[in-house]
């Protein structure tokens, strides 16, 4: 699947986009589904990595011990 962005200021629409604008709003549609289910797990996958990554984190700082300095 290709995807393109067009500014809303272009005129011209090339080639390789005019061939994908005769489709039926359907098929639009499908691919919008598409598209939000994608992105829907690229967040589930990046919440969980955070998620870890600050479990981790929060072990380290928790198992540091704790040194006093004086000047």
């Amino acid at each position: 699947m290709k995807i393109f962005l067009m500014d809303r200021d272009e005129q011209e629409v090339s080639n390789d986009v005019a061939q994908y604008l005769n489709f039926e709003l359907p098929i639009l549609e499908g691919i919008l589904q598409r598209l939000g289910e994608e992105e829907s797990r690229e967040i589930q996958r990046i919440y969980s990595k955070y998620t870890q990554q600050h479990k981790l984190l929060s072990q380290c700082l928790g198992s540091k011990p704790k040194t006093e300095t004086t000047v």
